[in-house]
């Protein structure tokens, strides 16, 4: 299985013309009906504001600068503990 996954712009919320491959992965497994892009955070510009609905996705995860949208909410199933009548709590 391969998921298939194309990057956008968060500043601009234009498609990058790259789609990237990600093979083996959890997401992968856990959710193969799941359709995901990739978005990169821009230091110091990007706002909470440009992490908003994108297309018809919205942020699940993020590694490092690359932040997942999904068309499903997967969030809720990885991250459980953070989760209160759906109100993510920040533990800092």
């Amino acid at each position: 299985m391969t998921l298939k996954t194309k990057h956008f712009d968060t500043l601009t919320r234009k498609d990058s013309d790259i789609e990237e491959n990600i093979k083996n992965s959890l997401a992968e497994y856990l959710f193969p009906d799941s359709q995901f892009a990739i978005g990169s955070i821009h230091q110091d510009i990007t706002t909470s504001e440009h992490l908003d609905q994108y297309q018809d996705k919205t942020l699940q995860f993020a590694s490092g600068e690359r932040m997942y949208f999904a068309d499903n909410q997967i969030r809720e199933l990885l991250y459980p503990t953070l989760y209160i009548d759906s109100t993510m709590y920040n533990y800092c």
